[in-house]
């Protein structure tokens, strides 16, 4: 499979999209599963004045299946912290897909856990909910889950190594133009760069969001071949997963209405020609490894292992 370089490209520094397509790739780098990722209930989490969440969103829009680093969509939810906390703390993004997760429009898109307060979108909006998935945390609060009470001047740190892992599960016909490709992706492979790092720096995502303090931490995403099983009816499973690790500590200090930080496990863009027949697309994310430690108030350090996990999919019905 070549790669196909999309004007998008030069927009956004470090990253590349790629299609999962006839003489194409991988829209963004696949991990092989080498186990089955254990399932977690939680998607949202606090301890006593800390907050934090994981949100995926699943897409098809013009043509593609994945994500996209902004989300053009019309925008119904809150605009606000208060609004967003009273609205229950979640926002889910959903745009013709029925409660089964099949797709009913040529753009669709739904989203799952719990989304970074307010804003997380690659353009900035007040309100805008990017088509990605991360992991958001707050500075210390003395009143959780309100969208007040921020300490000023508070500092919170998540410390470098914390990793993340996004798995990809893709269901494609393995006739006509996919034939080729599971033939030959593991070969084609070989002429890819699968590892990319980021400076994590809100340039990468053109953004200036008004309620976070960076959209992303610096840091490596790196991925290999995935696995490949014919299901023996005419599909085949694409599975892999996709790791994004920090490289140094970052420090996410209140300052005006900075309260959030957030790690987008995949700052890219991951494509699946819909043409082709696509039977249905999901994304598990889960917070492998991740700590949090607090200054400027009294609360407790948050560390994660192996927990946080939430899926998105769509489905063509």
């Amino acid at each position: 499979m070549t790669l196909d370089k999309s004007s998008t490209e030069s927009q956004r520094p470090g990253l590349s999209r790629r299609k999962l397509a006839t003489g194409a790739a991988w829209a963004a780098p696949i991990l092989a599963a080498s186990a089955a990722v254990p399932a977690y209930a939680a998607s949202t989490g606090d301890t006593a004045g800390s907050e934090y969440g994981l949100f995926v969103t699943t897409t098809c829009n013009g043509g593609f299946v994945g994500y996209t680093q902004s989300d053009d969509a019309a925008f119904d939810g809150p605009t606000s912290p208060q609004a967003y906390w009273a609205n229950g703390g979640t926002y889910t993004p959903t745009m013709n897909v029925t409660s089964e997760g099949c797709v009913t429009g040529g753009a669709a898109k739904v989203g799952v856990g719990s989304y970074t307060p307010v804003t997380n979108s690659g353009t900035g909006s007040n309100g805008g909910y990017v088509s990605s998935t991360g992991f958001w945390f707050s500075v210390p609060t003395t009143a959780v889950k309100t969208g007040t009470g921020y300490v000023p001047g508070s500092k919170a740190v998540l410390e470098a190594g914390a990793r993340f892992s996004t798995q990809v599960t893709v269901v494609v016909p393995t006739t006509s133009n996919w034939k080729w490709t599971l033939n030959n992706i593991a070969l084609q492979r070989s002429n890819q760069k699968w590892t990319k790092a980021l400076k994590g720096s809100m340039v990468d995502l053109k953004a200036t969001a008004p309620y976070l303090g960076t959209e992303n931490v610096a840091g490596t995403w790196s991925a290999s071949v995935p696995t490949i099983k014919n299901n023996g009816d005419g599909t085949a499973t694409f599975t892999g997963t996709i790791t994004y690790t920090t490289s140094r500590d970052y420090t996410l200090t209140q300052s005006g209405s900075k309260y959030y930080g957030q790690v987008l496990i995949v700052p890219g863009v991951i494509e699946v020609f819909s043409g082709y027949g696509f039977k249905s697309f999901s994304l598990t994310s889960q917070v492998e490894s991740a700590t949090i430690t607090y200054s400027g108030a009294d609360v407790p350090n948050v560390r994660l292992n192996n927990e946080l996990q939430t899926t998105s999919t769509i489905r063509k019905c």
